[in-house]
């Protein structure tokens, strides 16, 4: 009687700490899918570029930028080059401007280019530099660590 009444007793033992194993797992899963969907939806409005429809419709603009070569003459009236379509952004930027760049080449000085491709990267590196002294942050993100661009744009933000 005791050496079954002890196995019997182990078994509902095992169960029940199998049920709370199961319990404990769903609600770490449901815990991390309530964080999921809290961090993916801007619950409690603060959302930390303000950026609203009825803002959007006032002062947003969509321009397509193609990397086209200067010389080359294009028969399309709209097409604005990748120069002129970052130096009208720059301008225009309020609050942010946030780069992603795995290569940068704006100084004619560090790298061989031709004149007016070098004049056009100095002025758009000039604008970036600019743009603190209008308040307006500056974020970059590349893989070059080495950049003396990058560097100065850095140094500039301190």
């Amino acid at each position: 009687y005791s050496e079954s009444y002890v196995f019997a007793s182990s078994s509902c033992f095992l169960q029940s700490q199998h049920k709370c194993i199961v319990i404990f797992a769903l609600v770490c899963c449901c815990a991390v899918l309530i964080a999921l969907i809290f961090s993916a939806v801007d619950v409690w409005g603060d959302d930390e570029d303000n950026i609203d429809g009825a803002k959007c419709r006032r002062s947003c603009r969509v321009v397509l930028v193609e990397n086209i070569p200067e010389d080359l003459s294009i028969p399309y009236k709209d097409t604005v080059s990748l120069a002129t379509g970052l130096r009208e952004l720059l301008d225009q930027a309020h609050r942010s401007v946030e780069i992603v760049s795995p290569w940068w080449a704006l100084n004619s000085t560090e790298y061989e280019s031709k004149p007016p491709q070098a004049k056009q990267g100095q002025i758009l590196l000039h604008q970036l530099m600019r743009l603190q002294s209008r308040s307006v942050r500056l974020r970059v993100v590349s893989e070059l660590s080495n950049s003396s661009e990058l560097k100065a744009l850095s140094q500039n933000g301190k």
